[in-house]
């Protein structure tokens, strides 16, 4: 018996060799493409990701900005003649003075002030606007905000990934003109 084991030492044959390769191949194929697959995902929801954060801290912004607002104390631009900037004039009687608050020349702006996105690659999109949600027809071409509620629609884009997200929200004034009549 030990006879046989010992003639039988000469190796592998080529035929072996390749099998053992091939597999070898596919299998390293098959792992190479999972791995990429995953990292392309893993930077898809990581852009994703940074997207909803930058829009959640505009959106956070404008609805804090506006939450306590009164009908009386905006007049909107929906959008301000010959541009693409939506916004909304906001009127402090106490202080005589007026801001905007809203999207001017791409960028979210509130109080006159730039909300500054933490990421230079993203952007302000076509399609970022805020408007009256018309519920009551009855007031349309009003140039003043009727009770209708207000809807912001922000559209952003990642430049390097070529990502893009839309949300929108919708906010109501408190209607004190209706209340004065």
């Amino acid at each position: 018996m030990l006879n046989k084991i010992k003639q039988n030492e000469d190796g592998i044959t080529l035929i072996e060799l390749l099998a053992a390769v091939t597999i070898s191949a596919i299998i390293g194929l098959i792992g190479i493409s999972i791995l990429l697959t995953g990292y392309k995902t893993q930077n898809r929801v990581e852009a994703e990701a940074e997207l909803r954060d930058q829009a959640d801290l505009i959106m956070a912004s404008m609805l804090n900005e506006l939450y306590s607002l009164k009908v009386s104390e905006v007049r909107p631009q929906f959008p301000e003649a010959g541009t693409s900037n939506y916004y909304l004039e906001i009127t402090n009687k106490e202080a005589a003075s007026t801001s905007r608050t809203g999207f001017i020349n791409g960028k979210a702006i509130i109080n006159d002030k730039e909300i500054m996105l933490t990421d230079d690659s993203t952007a302000l999109m076509n399609g970022t606007k805020i408007s009256e949600l018309v519920t009551d027809e009855s007031n349309l071409g009003d140039p003043n905000l009727s009770d209708n509620p207000i809807e912001i629609t922000l559209v952003l884009s990642k430049d390097d990934s070529g990502q893009q997200i839309e949300t929108k929200s919708v906010i109501q004034l408190i209607d004190d003109i209706s209340t004065e009549q």
